[in-house]
């Protein structure tokens, strides 16, 4: 698969690419976010709560409810990342990627949670004392989760910052995430979500570096 927009990115094991930034992707308007992985998991927009920001290429989202059904668990290895900029904090619980199986959010002191679930909830709870990274200080931060069938990692732009030993395989099978809520439409998100990809392989450190270069002049 050839993304015209961001050759550079990693494309071995991306099921899920959304880009704001690709016409092809996002033209501008209307509810549907469309997947160009080639796996056909279109996101559904709410086009009331969700707003284009053309010169930036990104969406907003104002508590916005967005679905995809597919890919949340495409095996036991996933890498998930997505830029990410918080607006006007008016929510405690800004979620990027919420599902049974992974999770991605920023919650109200800038502590950023990854998760999984391998029968019981896996969750990885990064402050901003120990990262380094006030996620909320309006700044732009590109956020991975990686899990690797043994551990859950999570990365603030292309920092390590936190680690849990997690062994087994992903359990649920509801295969459904949702972008800038949690499964219920809860916790929205306030702020900017320009893409998010989703992998069915732990990538390497190499390859999210790769990923945060091929992208990163966007947001600067």
């Amino acid at each position: 698969m050839a993304l015209s927009h961001s050759p550079k990115i990693v494309t071995d094991g991306l099921v899920l690419c959304l880009d704001a930034g690709d016409g092809k992707s996002y033209g501008g308007s209307g509810s549907t976010w469309t997947d160009r992985s080639g796996n056909g998991y279109n996101c559904t927009l709410d086009s009331s709560e969700v707003s284009f920001v053309g010169d930036q290429k990104t969406l907003y989202f104002n508590t916005g409810i967005s679905t995809i059904s597919g890919p949340s668990t495409p095996n036991a290895f996933t890498t998930f990342s997505a830029f990410k900029k918080i607006g006007t904090q008016t929510n405690i619980y800004h979620v990027i990627l919420g599902g049974r199986t992974h999770e991605i959010s920023i919650r109200d002191n800038s502590t950023l949670r990854v998760s999984t679930h391998n029968g019981s909830d896996q969750i990885l709870d990064i402050t901003s004392s120990s990262s380094g990274y006030d996620l909320l200080d309006g700044n732009w931060h590109f956020i991975t989760s990686r899990y690797d069938g043994t551990n859950l990692k999570a990365f603030i732009n292309t920092e390590h910052v936190g680690t849990r030993s997690v062994s087994g395989t992903t359990s649920d099978s509801r295969k459904v995430i949702r972008i800038g809520c949690w499964e219920s439409n809860d916790y929205q998100a306030n702020g900017y979500i320009p893409f998010v990809y989703i992998y069915d392989r732990a990538l390497t450190d190499a390859e999210i570096l790769q990923n945060y270069n091929a992208t990163k002049g966007r947001f600067s």
